[in-house]
């Protein structure tokens, strides 16, 4: 009787301890969790493609963040290549002139911050400004 008793005494002290850890978990980490809203207007259709659905933001707009997003605000210039820089790039190029393509996730993209804070932006501004 008194094993009885010990085992349903531990046994509430799991089910207290696992519904105190999801009370946790879903105060702290929940609302933690960000996502990027895509919105209607900055939907481009392309019926001559395959896919069915496909985001890519307006040429020359510009994109913000809110906080409630991410962890700051920020305002992302979209060139008229939909790529988030500050600048139109010519396609031709010119002698002595380097060309760098950044690839990554959203820190590569500065999802959060403005254009030119982003580090493949101050990046860009570091080596035009190099002498060699």
């Amino acid at each position: 009787m008194k094993n009885r008793s010990v085992f349903v005494v531990v046994l509430l002290q799991i089910i207290i301890i696992l519904y105190l850890a999801n009370i946790i978990f879903e105060r702290f980490y929940r609302s933690k969790i960000s996502m990027y809203p895509i919105y209607k207007e900055d939907i481009l259709k392309n019926n001559g493609s395959s896919l069915k659905f496909f985001f890519e933001p307006r040429p020359n707009s510009i994109r913000k963040t809110e906080p409630s997003i991410t962890w700051t605000q920020g305002a992302q210039n979209i060139n008229s290549d939909t790529l988030n820089e500050r600048y139109d790039y010519s396609l031709e190029k010119k002698d002595g002139l380097f060309r760098i393509v950044m690839l990554g996730d959203s820190f590569t993209d500065g999802l959060g911050v403005n254009t030119s804070d982003n580090y493949s932006e101050v990046l860009e501004d570091l080596l035009v400004n190099m002498k060699c």
